[in-house]
């Protein structure tokens, strides 16, 4: 018996008769976007950490499509790169902040999440610990720099952890060999730092939000120590990849490993 396009689109979410019908004009992007995550799982598998399994992967990438109504609108083979990108960094899109498909000008852009950041540096196995912490302007917070690094934090908890009252974030990183890198970034680097994110442009961007401005600026820090950390080039290609300008991303550049997105289907032309 022949599969209707409608009994593939509620197969793939998991819909029964009594569940809504997809946005009308939605059903031929659906299809395609699953057609094509199918046609991935088995070159996922091989790049995934064993840990991970590449038909989860898909299902959260078309899950993530599928409730996006902005991401329906960005090419389908942008889509494809950044759920590759991020399957050869062993991070699920959406699951823990570890990492997102966000759009950008019609294009699917992979961002790495703060958690996701941490994973990484876990994942490597030298790293023990890895902090990064905000200071709120009432916190008692001192710190020195030299052959023996100190840092003294203790939270006011009276004051609200926003952008609004936050002076500064620090970074602290604890290796296998013992040794520990520390570093600490004041209000006005960040603000700068938050000036040059085209991100930040957009009303909705995690910068015009007092409480998620906090945690953007905790990822800052981490960045900006990333390639201080003593990690492999896989976990380096976290920051390339989180660093693209959005006026030059390629999906072609999101996919580190030599490997072609399906081509047989009509790719939707970015808008």
């Amino acid at each position: 018996m022949n599969t209707t396009k409608g009994d593939l689109v509620n197969k793939i979410q998991g819909q029964d008769s009594t569940s809504p019908a997809p946005r009308q004009g939605a059903d031929t992007a659906l299809v395609t976007v699953h057609a094509q995550l199918e046609k991935m799982i088995p070159e996922m598998q091989r790049a995934l950490p064993k840990h991970l399994n590449a038909e989860r992967m898909a299902r959260l990438a078309f899950t993530l499509f599928r409730t996006t109504k902005a991401l329906q609108g960005c090419s389908i083979q942008s889509l494809l790169g950044s759920v590759m990108t991020l399957a050869q960094l062993g991070l699920e899109p959406g699951v823990l902040g570890q990492a997102y498909i966000v759009p950008f000008k019609g294009i699917a852009t992979p961002i790495i999440g703060y958690t996701g950041y941490i994973a990484l540096a876990h994942r490597s196995g030298q790293v023990t610990s890895l902090v990064a912490r905000e200071v709120c302007e009432e916190d008692e917070f001192d710190y020195a720099y030299g052959l023996e690094d100190m840092i003294h934090h203790r939270p006011d908890p009276s004051v609200p952890r926003i952008w609004e009252n936050l002076s500064a974030v620090y970074f602290i990183a604890q290796f296998k060999d013992g040794s520990h890198h520390l570093d600490v970034m004041h209000k006005p680097e960040l603000i700068a730092r938050r000036r040059r994110s085209p991100a930040s442009q957009k009303p909705d961007s995690p910068w015009n939000h007092p409480e998620d401005a906090v945690a953007m600026a905790r990822k800052t820090i981490i960045r900006k120590n990333w390639r201080y950390l003593p990690l492999s080039p896989e976990y380096l290609r976290a920051d390339a990849v989180d660093e693209i300008p959005v006026s030059h991303f390629d999906p072609d550049q999101a996919v580190p490993i030599d490997w072609e997105i399906p081509n047989d289907e009509p790719q939707p032309a970015s808008s």
